[in-house]
């Protein structure tokens, strides 16, 4: 079975990165550069797994979040938050939201490699 994870992060460096490190895992690695393409994305690709940065310009990460999980193909996709913004509202919100997981960057790829391999066998893929 494919390993899909769709990076949606305004932060160019973050997704380049986290994506090589994706990829020499054996991942197959798509990015969005914001939250409406993120979803876009999310709709076409169907990834395993969703890393999603909350702090972006233009719809920021928990309307995106909100949004995945009230779209038909999108509502069961582990989605994993990276964020900067560690506030417990924004955790509150994310949680009741229905993600995975919650990183506070910085964080290292191998970090969100192990949460991806983690997530993928909770669910049997």
């Amino acid at each position: 079975m494919t390993r899909k994870v769709l990076i949606i992060d305004d932060d160019n460096q973050v997704r380049e990165t986290l994506q090589l490190h994706l990829e020499n895992d054996d991942f197959q690695v798509v990015t969005a550069a914001d939250g409406a393409q993120g979803i876009q994305v999310a709709e076409a690709e169907n990834p395993s797994v969703i890393v999603l940065d909350l702090a972006m310009p233009d719809i920021d990460g928990l309307e995106v979040l909100d949004r995945l999980r009230k779209d038909a193909i999108t509502w069961d996709t582990p989605i994993i938050i990276c964020t900067a913004e560690g506030d417990s509202k924004s955790r509150d919100q994310s949680h009741r939201l229905g993600i995975s997981r919650f990183l506070r960057k910085p964080v290292s790829p191998r970090r969100i490699i192990s949460e991806i391999n983690r997530l993928l066998q909770e669910i049997g893929t």
